[in-house]
């Protein structure tokens, strides 16, 4: 009867060190695809092509814990009762190229505001680099001035940003 127990208690560390090998592979598999998800993202198809004329926040970069949905509410709103199309793009990395560069040309290739005599607004955010960049259409600039863009960007959401706390820069 001793002998039974022994090689069961055997038997089950057998298990339970195969298991944990087993789980060990498989979380070591998991942070893998995260890691090279990140690095392996198409820039030039996402600056081409906007995935839907309906959505307003695009996060690339899953920056965005718990505000996107109500971000979505808000910028329809806001382009329900000013006209104006706003939208957020999170993006992992710039991969070499200025943000002010990946910036105008997704405002272009998206359509930023088009429909509504040029007014339109751009929140680009690159994680890897913390860069933001807000890009607005020529129908928006007398509202939206650089300087005023640039204040936004430095002290309102580069603070939150830099301690990856992009859903409280955007709320606050």
């Amino acid at each position: 009867m001793e002998g039974k127990k022994t090689k069961c208690k055997s038997l089950i560390m057998v298990y339970k060190k195969i298991a944990e090998r087993i789980i060990f592979l498989f979380l070591i598999f998991l942070v893998g695809c995260g890691i090279f998800n990140k690095e392996r993202f198409d820039l030039e198809k996402i600056i081409k092509s906007r995935p839907s004329k309906k959505g307003y926040v695009f996060d690339y970069a899953h920056l965005l814990k718990y505000t996107k949905e109500n971000m979505e509410e808000h910028l329809k709103y806001f382009k329900e009762k000013y006209g104006i199309e706003m939208l957020i793009v999170t993006i992992p990395s710039l991969k070499g190229k200025s943000i002010s560069e990946v910036a105008s040309r997704m405002f272009t290739s998206w359509n930023i505001g088009r429909d509504n005599q040029g007014k339109g607004i751009l929140l680009l955010l690159s994680d890897k680099e913390k860069l933001i960049k807000v890009e607005v259409g020529y129908g928006a600039e007398g509202v939206f001035t650089d300087l005023f863009c640039g204040y936004i960007e430095r002290k309102q959401l580069k603070p939150y940003f830099k301690n990856n706390q992009v859903d409280e820069g955007l709320s606050a």
